[in-house]
């Protein structure tokens, strides 16, 4: 895509909203607890949030990993509190974490497992 300021400005507004609604339901999220959802509301949080759900992952590793980002995002994170980072920063660099994790290990795609290494 051509660097066009209009282009960039919708990019920037759409990515941000997404990731706005990631922090609310972030929050629901750290009130209610990873371990009341049920597998497919578990399977969804993870999607969103670009963890790998490959059928080779049990829900203990989903479980874990949602944990995880949650204790990184939240309002104790120690990673927020030492360096001073914006939460949605934070969350944009897990959704690219996770998402190069899956490429690495997807059992589907030769190709992105080349590109990703």
């Amino acid at each position: 895509m051509p660097n066009v300021f209009v282009l960039r400005r919708l990019n920037k507004g759409e990515i941000s909203r997404r990731f706005d609604v990631l922090r609310k339901t972030d929050e629901f999220l750290h009130t209610i607890g990873v371990d009341t959802l049920a597998d497919e509301e578990l399977v969804s949080a993870c999607i969103d949030r670009c963890i790998n759900i490959d059928s080779s992952r049990g829900m203990s590793e989903l479980r874990r990993d949602l944990s995880e980002w949650l204790h990184l995002t939240g309002p104790a994170s120690p990673v927020l509190k030492q360096n001073g980072l914006n939460e949605q920063n934070v969350r944009l660099a897990l959704s690219a974490l996770h998402t190069s994790q899956g490429c690495q290990n997807s059992q589907f795609s030769s190709v992105m497992r080349a590109l990703a290494k």
